[in-house]
């Protein structure tokens, strides 16, 4: 649920990542970095097999990619590291919870030392963010701790082996439930209100949900309805919810801090691969959106931080004018390990060569494309946005998906008819030579050319889809979409 958030790497100057930033100061910041479906379980079951959601039939909090018929045999990320000799250690969200069972134990990770599952707290009275007094059942600093032990133990207990270990923390996933000093380092700040605080007509109400974020229930116990796409919440209750999220990202830092000390006073800095990303983007009121859920740029855009230290060329450096997808991770790190080839059947593509050869991020640019998608489950056919999210809704059962492309100029999104039982989009729907009845097909095109990639507030205002001047551009897209999800 972190957007990309750090000062150095993303120019978000409202939040405070000291160590985030220490991170993007010695790696290679991509700017425009994507994930494929734009909420937890999905998403991590593409990016830990290296396969998109299409193909690992992931599109809810039901199916996992182990089910029968579908990837029992794949190897995961973190096995191929350990079929490799690796020492693989693993806490927290890494896969989510239960998708697959028991976080894939013990294909995935080795048995030298337990794995540490993820738990959650809830704020007390069901608030969406509160402050508390430190303790240690903050989760996320228990990571850090078992990340700590891990490193410990790779140095004292396995010398010379070299380690995979993956840390999965859980802020600043809602609720916002923070130490209060931490809370209280926000709470004075004058936090800036969305540009974009209610979405544009233009927009296709579909393309909006509630999903997570039906009502907020901020420190004093008051309850706010979320209003929809056509209104938002009251500003100070904006302004709360923002200071939640940030605390919650400083929270957040402290932990990736301490395991950056570690990694520091073990020696491991100078030969350990550092790799810092989110399972999605977020959305922090932007047309009234909360949270996830989405293939807007916020929903769907990610921090991706590698840090390669044997690749001093790569120390320091923001890539700007090239697109990745968490899916690339896979091969990338594999390449960038020294690995062999993943098998068969692994997709995304390497970015290593960004590292290896600044001077190859411009050669590829063309080509550069990142492709997402996302479902929704209405209750009522007649208000698409309400209540539309389909993390229990078997994949037969699933009615729409939007699927999206973003290239360096463009995002041009189409929300058709699912049939899950093929696992396919009834592009169908978007012909107009057939009759009313048949056709379903809302479309979205956003110019992000010349664009400030560090102004959250400004991406994809009005949806000019319709504009005579970008016909040819439509036309090009929603070809090269469709193509792409029906090979």
């Amino acid at each position: 649920d972190l957007r990309p958030s750090s000062t150095t790497g993303y120019g978000q100057l409202m939040v405070d990542t000291p160590n985030m930033d220490r991170l993007a100061r010695t790696s290679t910041v991509f700017e425009r970095a994507y994930c494929q479906l734009s909420v937890c379980a999905p998403s991590r079951n593409s990016f830990m097999t290296g396969r998109r959601p299409a193909t690992t039939k992931c599109y809810n909090f039901i199916d996992h990619f182990r089910m029968e018929g579908i990837g029992r045999h794949w190897t995961s990320l973190p096995q191929h590291f350990k079929n490799n000799g690796y020492l693989v250690l693993g806490a927290g969200k890494t896969f989510h919870p239960d998708l697959p069972p028991n976080y894939d134990e013990p294909l995935s990770w080795s048995q030298d030392q337990e794995y540490l599952p993820l738990v959650v707290h809830p704020c007390p009275n069901g608030t969406s963010l509160c402050a508390l007094e430190e303790s240690d059942d903050f989760f996320d600093a228990q990571a850090a701790d078992r990340a700590i032990a891990y490193l410990r133990y790779a140095r004292n207990s396995q010398p010379g082996r070299p380690f995979y270990i993956g840390i999965g923390f859980y802020r600043p996933h809602a609720p916002w439930r923070v130490p209060r000093s931490v809370w209280e380092s926000y709470a004075a700040r004058n936090v800036s209100l969305p540009e974009q605080r209610t979405m544009d007509p233009s927009i296709a109400s579909i393309s909006w949900s509630n999903e997570a974020f039906t009502a907020a229930k901020l420190l004093n116990g008051s309850t706010y309805k979320n209003p929809g796409p056509r209104a938002a919440f009251p500003n100070d209750v904006i302004r709360e919810l923002r200071r939640g999220y940030y605390a919650a990202v400083t929270w957040v830092d402290r932990q990736v801090g301490r395991v950056l000390n570690t990694l520091d006073t073990l020696g491991f800095t100078n030969d350990t691969l550092v790799v810092f990303h989110a399972d999605h983007g977020y959305q922090l009121g932007e047309k009234n959106m909360w949270t996830k859920h989405s293939n807007f740029e916020l929903g769907t855009r990610v921090p991706m931080v590698v840090r390669a230290p044997w690749l001093p060329q790569s120390r320091g450096r923001t890539v700007r004018k090239r697109i990745v997808s968490l899916v690339d991770l896979y091969k990338t790190m594999a390449e960038l390990a020294g690995l062999p080839p993943p098998e068969q059947g692994v997709e995304g593509r390497s970015f290593a060569s960004a590292l290896m050869d600044p001077s190859a991020t411009a050669a590829m640019q063309e080509s550069d494309v990142a492709f997402s998608q996302y479902p929704r489950c209405p209750l009522n056919d007649s208000v698409l946005w309400d209540s539309s999210e389909c993390k229990q809704v078997k994949r037969k059962d699933i009615p729409f998906m939007g699927f999206s492309i973003r290239t360096l100029e463009w995002r041009y999104t189409v929300w058709i008819r699912f049939d899950g039982v093929n696992n396919r989009g009834v592009w169908e729907g978007c012909d107009e030579n057939k009759p009313l009845s048949e056709r379903f097909c809302e479309r979205e095109l956003f110019s992000h050319a010349n664009e400030d990639m560090d102004n959250f507030e400004g991406f994809e205002a009005v949806n000019v889809v319709n504009l005579p001047g970008n016909a040819k551009v439509v036309a090009g897209l929603h070809e090269q979409l469709h193509n792409f999800f029906e090979r």
